[in-house]
């Protein structure tokens, strides 16, 4: 893998670091958490609160449900470190594939978008499948993907 990857794309444990379309894509997989995430921390610095209205109302508990693999991704990528643990390890090993597996859920509910006599009067909808199709293509087809999720640093030994 080091002959296939520049010095620079790895990082200070020797691994593989994720491109910045594959964080956008775990960003999007996992809005509805990180969304107030963002909100609190706005509060917390003092800058004002973003008006979040829309996603509190908007979302129901199906949205959370599928986001949970991102969040255990995220979880795991924390924990990427030789000191990081066999669930991090085994999290972060299928990541690729608990990334697919949320991607295509969330796309599933906009499927019924194809049949005609469903009248779409939000473009949101189509921009989300979209978004998700495309996670799900670049997911499916990315060897750089393929080699992050290849990719933990060995167990500290010292332990």
């Amino acid at each position: 893998m080091a002959l296939l990857y520049d010095l620079e794309e790895f990082d200070r444990h020797h691994c593989l670091k994720p491109p910045w379309v594959l964080v956008v894509a775990i960003a999007f997989l996992s809005r509805d958490f990180l969304l107030p995430v963002a909100d609190a921390a706005t509060k917390l610095v003092g800058s004002g609160s973003l008006d979040l209205s829309w996603v509190y109302e908007m979302r129901v508990p199906y949205w959370y449900v599928v986001e949970l693999p991102a969040i255990a991704l995220l979880y795991a990528w924390i924990r990427r470190t030789p000191g990081g643990g066999n669930a991090a390890r085994w999290i972060w090993h299928r990541g690729r594939w608990l990334l697919l597996a949320s991607a295509v859920v969330q796309l599933y509910p906009f499927l019924g978008l194809l049949n005609p006599d469903v009248r779409l009067h939000l473009t949101d909808e189509l921009v989300v499948a979209a978004i998700c199709a495309a996670i799900v293509l670049y997911l499916a087809t990315s060897r750089r993907v393929r080699d992050v999720f290849a990719d933990f640093p060995a167990p500290d030994e010292s332990r």
